[in-house]
């Protein structure tokens, strides 16, 4: 198909419009539609097996390390943390974990107290 340039007329301007517009609405047909969550654990807005503290924690530690820091040791996540400038409060957490190697952010959070999701079955 090759594009072609210059004016359109009025007439073709309107079916064009009307064509996508149609199938947009038939796209949208298509999509499923959004359910309501239900249940006290969905509402609380935290993975069964967490606080809302737990959540909290576990979002400030991997604001300031990131993905790419792991797998490393405590020693190397503290040097990443401070060179994101890290609050006190996550550099005590992870000072708190026991000096070993972590593989991922939930091997440090279960380390540094903070509880860690469920897994499903």
């Amino acid at each position: 198909m090759t594009q072609q340039s210059g004016a359109r007329s009025p007439r073709a301007n309107d079916q064009q419009a009307q064509e996508t517009q149609e199938a947009v609405e038939q796209a949208d047909e298509d999509q499923p539609t959004a359910e309501p969550a239900v249940g006290d654990e969905d509402k609380q807005g935290t993975p069964a097996g967490m606080s809302a503290a737990d959540v909290s924690a576990r979002s400030d530690l991997a604001r300031h390390l990131g993905v790419s820091a792991f797998p490393a040791s405590r020693a190397e996540l503290l040097a990443v943390a401070r060179e994101n400038q890290a609050p006190d409060a996550v550099l005590s957490r992870i000072a708190s974990a026991e000096d070993r190697e972590y593989e991922n952010m939930q091997d440090l959070a279960a380390a540094a107290g903070i509880g860690t999701e469920e897994s499903r079955s």
